[in-house]
């Protein structure tokens, strides 16, 4: 059957619908986002599980060769150690993907707070909350924090509506 859709409202209306079931990923409250639509919702499923995973637990064919001869072994580390990304270890990480998707990804991630960026020495980095390791850093004291720094310990209560 072919069926006319009469205006935007409609639309709209139809792709959130089938976003609540889960058949495509519309998301119309992120203004940014809201004028793509993924058709394949296990693509964002994987693409994402290739960054943000339990490196030890969840092993995937990583081409650590590959990764040197980018010259990219540092920021794998990094990530792999800290939860911090640089773009360049991201885009390894999708380089299957067009440029355009790769920037939907990033964005995907920064909406919806599974990642911030962040400026260190200079250089934009994403930090990726779900990575950073509660054993990476011992806590310093008040007395021993520097300029700048910035400590969230997440032991005690979290802010209502954070995780909602």
């Amino acid at each position: 059957s072919i069926f006319k859709v009469s205006n935007i409202a409609e639309i709209i209306e139809m792709l959130s619908f089938f976003n609540d079931l889960g058949v495509v990923v519309f998301l119309k409250s992120l203004h940014s986002l809201s004028q793509l639509i993924v058709v394949n919702p296990q693509w964002i499923v994987d693409a994402l599980s290739l960054v943000i995973r339990d490196f030890e637990l969840h092993t995937v064919d990583i081409d650590m060769e590959l990764i040197e001869r980018s010259g990219l072994k540092e920021e794998y580390l990094r990530l792999v150690e800290n939860g911090t990304a640089s773009r360049d270890i991201l885009e390894h990480f999708w380089r299957n993907e067009k440029s355009e998707a790769i920037e939907f990804l990033i964005e995907f991630l920064l909406q919806s707070a599974l990642m911030s960026v962040w400026k260190f020495e200079g250089h934009n980095l994403y930090v990726i909350p779900s990575l950073t390791r509660t054993d990476a850093v011992d806590a310093p004291t008040l007395t021993q924090m520097h300029k700048g720094t910035c400590l969230f310990d997440f032991n005690s209560n979290l802010p209502n509506g954070l995780f909602e």
